[in-house]
């Protein structure tokens, strides 16, 4: 439950840091006088509502719950297997009309099977080189995504794009791993 808690508040200050900065431009650039900027403006006023909301309601649910501390061994894995859960459960619950080969298969993945062929990237043994090769794979996916909006004027600047996608993404993975990653029970404690 702490884990819960915790992801719930690394949610809710990311939305509240975005609330802020659309208030503040909002402040700073005020849109011309008209029907959108009045929807516009209802719409913001309306997130911070249901933020402040959510704010009460984990107050209300977690206030009064003792939470024990988690496991400092944990690592991507465990994230994978606990997300699993979300399809575990609805397929065990609807068993009696699903075929048995699939139930019986969602019962039995978990992330190490699913890293049994490439040990080499199995986030329990190697969390930091799991959190590298992801932090690739999202700056090439959004390198790949950008391509829909049509290609570059020339090689290099298609290059340069690339690099800059790739690296960032690739940072801010690894930074977010290491700040927030033992918070949030995605990797061992350091």
């Amino acid at each position: 439950m702490r884990l819960i808690l915790h992801g719930d508040l690394v949610v809710l200050g990311a939305i509240l840091a975005t609330l802020a900065s659309d208030a503040t431009a909002v402040t700073l650039h005020p849109l011309p006088p008209s029907y959108w900027r009045n929807v516009l403006l209802i719409e913001l006023a309306l997130m911070f509502l249901l933020t402040v909301v959510c704010v009460m309601a984990m107050i209300v649910v977690f206030g009064r719950m003792r939470l024990a501390a988690p496991p400092r061994n944990l690592t991507p894995a465990d994230g994978i297997d606990d997300l699993w859960t979300l399809v575990r459960i609805p397929v065990t619950r609807f068993s009696a009309i699903l075929p048995r080969a699939v139930v019986e298969w969602v019962k039995r993945f978990n992330s190490d099977w699913l890293f049994a062929r490439v040990q080499w990237l199995n986030p329990r043994a190697y969390p930091w080189r799991f959190a590298c090769i992801l932090g690739l794979l999202v700056g090439v996916s959004l390198t790949v995504a950008q391509l829909q909006e049509g290609f570059p004027p020339s090689l290099m600047i298609g290059l340069v794009v690339a690099g800059i996608f790739i690296s960032a993404e690739f940072a801010a993975t690894l930074v977010g791993f290491a700040i927030l990653g033992g918070y949030l029970g995605l990797r061992p404690s350091l």
